[in-house]
């Protein structure tokens, strides 16, 4: 009798939003913040596929995270270049972004994530994405 294992068939593991947000953003979640949107599709042999985590916290928690930060922020909207190569470019009204390649030596945006955030509203959109 032979068994035929399906190691990729199990829907992608969902990474804890705090370590995701603290992974991808660099920055800790702060303990009032409210995830509303967290989701993970990466998957199979290559694990192509998309995370988002939308989170929303006080306007002032953001700002301050914001003046922390050592990324180059850019005002949206968000490159051209970044956005041609995300499968689902997540809804969002923020009012700034960053981005970064997966590795530093990939020659386009096929795979990466951007942070984007409203410092007025408190809203953070972080979405990861990994094409062929």
């Amino acid at each position: 009798m032979a068994f035929v294992l399906f190691p990729f068939a199990e829907p992608p593991l969902l990474r804890h939003p705090r370590h995701a947000f603290l992974q991808l953003a660099d920055w800790e979640l702060p303990s009032n913040a409210e995830v509303l949107k967290h989701t993970n599709t990466h998957g199979g042999m290559t694990n192509d596929g998309d995370f988002d985590l939308v989170v929303r916290m006080a306007p002032a928690d953001l700002q301050a995270l914001i003046r922390s930060s050592t990324h180059d922020w850019q005002d949206c909207p968000i490159d051209p270049d970044i956005v041609h190569q995300i499968w689902d470019m997540p809804e969002h009204n923020g009012t700034q972004y960053w981005g970064a390649k997966t590795f530093e030596s990939d020659a386009d945006w096929h795979r990466g994530h951007i942070v984007i955030v409203n410092p007025e509203t408190g809203m953070v959109w972080i979405h990861e994405w990994k094409g062929p």
